[in-house]
This record gives structure tokens, C-alpha cells and sequence, in this order.
């Protein structure tokens, strides 16, 4: 009896461990994102593609989503040519791509802006909110980073399929 309840406490200790050391497990993996290309026309099985060595986890209870929305998050360590730490992609209702977020590299911020600013040119517009936003308007859809690394947060880059999505989800 006693060597049955040494081994279940056992693995219960190993199972714990193995949940909370999970991320450091399985390493963060690099994103093949192509953010500047995407479209709300981008084939989900080409995105899947893509990203098939990231490993998500999805939920449909964050804050900000609608019923039949759900966001699917991952640590990345870069995505595309930007250093990142984690990338989380937003899909409507009938499971089409709304909006990417990536949690960028606080000490790259410089480096990552000149990246976009290369590839994009100069944003389009500023939205003074709790931060300023450089956005990047491409047909329908926005390219927005902070104009400066947020002190108490990492700085993101964001992708919105539309208006209406950047105004839902946008961080505040």
C-alpha cells in the first residue's frame, strides 16, 4: 500500500512540474508570420503551413471576443524579422483570420520600428491612446507598433483585419 501511494504522489509531483515547466520545455519557435503580406483573404491552411512548428493553445474566453470568437497564443522567439517573445492570432466567428498580436522584444523596440519602417515606410497616421500608435494602413488593413517601448509592458505589433477589429481589440 505504501509503494502505491509513493507512486501516485510521485507522479503527481512529476505531472505538476511537468505543467508548470512546460514553456521551458518545449522551446519557443520561430514565427513564419509574413505580417505585411497578410490579408483577410490569406488561406488558413497557408497560415497553418507557416507556423506549423509553433505550438498553440486556443481559447474563446479573453477578454474583448465575441461569442464564436477565439484567440490562439504561443511563445515565439522571433516572428518574421522581429524579435518576440510571444505571437497571438484572433479568428471571427466563422474561424477567419481578424487579428495578430505580437509581444515584441522591449530592448529590439528600436531596431523592430526601423524594420517596419523600412518595409512600410512612414505610418500613415498616429493614435495618441494610452500609447502612441504609428499604424500602417494597407488597403483595409493596420499595421500598428507604439511609437515607444510602453515602460511597464512589452511593446507589440498588431495586425487588423479592419477598423472595427483594431477598435475591439486594440490594448488599452
Amino acid at each position: 500500500m505504501r509503494m502505491l501511494i509513493s507512486a501516485l504522489v510521485m507522479f503527481v509531483i512529476i505531472m505538476v512540474v511537468l505543467a508548470l515547466g512546460r514553456e521551458h520545455l518545449r522551446p519557443a519557435q520561430e514565427a513564419d508570420l509574413r505580417l505585411t503580406e497578410l490579408t483577410a483573404e490569406t488561406p488558413r491552411e497557408e497560415l497553418e503551413a507557416r507556423l506549423e512548428k509553433v505550438e498553440f493553445e486556443c481559447t474563446d474566453d479573453e477578454t474583448g471576443l465575441e461569442t464564436g470568437e477565439r484567440v490562439c497564443f504561443a511563445p515565439v522567439s522571433r516572428a518574421d524579422d522581429y524579435e518576440a517573445s510571444y505571437l497571438a492570432l484572433f479568428f471571427d466567428s466563422d474561424n477567419a483570420l481578424a487579428a495578430v498580436n505580437v509581444v515584441l522584444d522591449p530592448d529590439a523596440h528600436d531596431a523592430n520600428l526601423e524594420r517596419l519602417r523600412e518595409e512600410l515606410g512612414d505610418p500613415a497616421r498616429q493614435i495618441e491612446d494610452t500609447f502612441t500608435w504609428f499604424v500602417w494602413e494597407r488597403d483595409e488593413h493596420l499595421i500598428l507598433t507604439q511609437e515607444s517601448a510602453p515602460e511597464a509592458d512589452a511593446p507589440t505589433l498588431m495586425w487588423f483585419r479592419d477598423a472595427e477589429f483594431m477598435e475591439r481589440l486594440l490594448p488599452r
